[in-house]
């Protein structure tokens, strides 16, 4: 008898896909890092990094996604607070899922 695999959603709200130009400010070594998000929901977001960095899951960081495709300023206040949860690498750029 064949039984279907059971799969348990573990997101507490669906996620959107979503391309915002994104800002992260590592919570470590300050420097700000620009991306574009993959996908978003209510508690966190997927993001694709320009570059390979160095970041670790429980680390802190502050996000601020563009209201705007071509909205080339981010300023502090519009950033809130974030975990990174995981990452994994692509090519030349780096994926890291945040929960807000």
């Amino acid at each position: 008898m064949i039984m279907p695999i059971l799969t348990r959603e573990r997101r507490r709200s669906p996620r959107l896909r979503c391309e915002k130009p994104v800002k992260v400010r590592c919570g470590v070594t300050g420097k700000y890092l620009a991306g574009e998000t993959v996908d978003l929901s209510d508690g966190g977001c997927l993001m694709r990094l320009d570059r390979r960095v160095i970041v670790e899951s429980g680390q802190a960081v502050r996000v601020g996604i563009a209201h705007r495709q071509l909205q080339s300023l981010i300023l502090a206040d519009d950033m809130v607070e974030g975990t990174i949860v995981r990452r994994f690498g692509h090519g030349d750029a780096q994926h890291v899922a945040v929960s807000f």
